[in-house]
């Protein structure tokens, strides 16, 4: 998919579980995840990145040929270790619902969720107010379709993190007292490594436009190398393991 580098990565870190790559298949170019549902739905493509309750999805599960998910076994430590290489935010996650989804279930990799965005200075009070607007009006919602579990309080605590919650979020958890010591340690980490991500940021972003000006180069992967290449050399990886006990 052109431009959506989380879906390009699903499709080389799935290549990677199998101990494949891009060399290995015939890679379909999109332009769009809709292009993507209608590649598969019309035969152009064979396997796609899919969302198991996408209307596309079922579109496909109930056409002729019908839908398979491919599975990413947690077992398969191999297979995992070669996709979080490449994906390291995604973890296994066991689902039974969804489009063409066996009554046995499957492994898919899963990323953090539900995920509502805020910046750091957002008020205090206005996300404190919005997180429990959705904690405490959940039983509302909970049916609307599958997968509203993930939003029950108790689910969406212990969800896998890759960024520190919001002052006004922590302070609705605390006073629900679902907020643990070990969800402090974790906030603690995310805060550190976010301060630690944006040094590199900024000293790579000087780094990158120094080289642009002196030449007139631009390399299709440039800017994907060039910060790969100095979170490398600086040993910077993602938080993405999961922690929470």
């Amino acid at each position: 998919m052109v431009g959506s580098s989380g879906n390009q990565r699903l499709v080389t870190s799935t290549l990677a579980f199998v101990g494949l790559t891009i060399d290995d298949i015939e890679l379909i170019e999109v332009r769009s995840i809709a292009d993507a549902y209608d590649a598969l739905l019309t035969g152009v493509a064979d396997v796609s990145p899919l969302d198991t309750g996408a209307p596309t999805a079922y579109e496909i599960a109930s056409a002729p040929g019908g839908i398979q998910w491919l599975s990413y076994p947690p077992e398969d430590t191999e297979g995992w270790a070669a996709f979080r290489e490449i994906n390291p935010r995604e973890t296994a996650k066991f689902t039974t619902e969804g489009a063409g989804v066996p009554p046995e279930g499957v492994w898919l990799p899963n990323h953090p969720y539900p995920r509502f965005f805020a910046y750091d200075w957002s008020d205090e009070g206005d996300v404190y107010w919005m997180v429990k607007m959705m904690a405490e009006s959940y039983d509302l919602y909970k049916n609307v379709m599958a997968g509203m579990e993930l939003f029950n309080l108790e689910s969406a605590i212990t969800a896998l993190t890759s960024l520190p919650y919001h002052s006004g979020a922590i302070r609705y958890f605390k006073e629900k007292g679902v907020w643990t010591a070990q969800l402090e340690k974790n906030q603690q980490e995310l805060l550190d490594h976010q301060v630690e991500l944006k040094a590199l940021w900024d000293e790579t972003m000087t780094e990158a436009i120094d080289r642009m000006n002196r030449t007139e180069e631009r390399p299709r992967d440039f800017w994907v190398d060039l910060w790969m290449q100095k979170r490398a050399d600086a040993g910077v990886t993602y938080w993405y393991e999961t922690k929470i006990q």
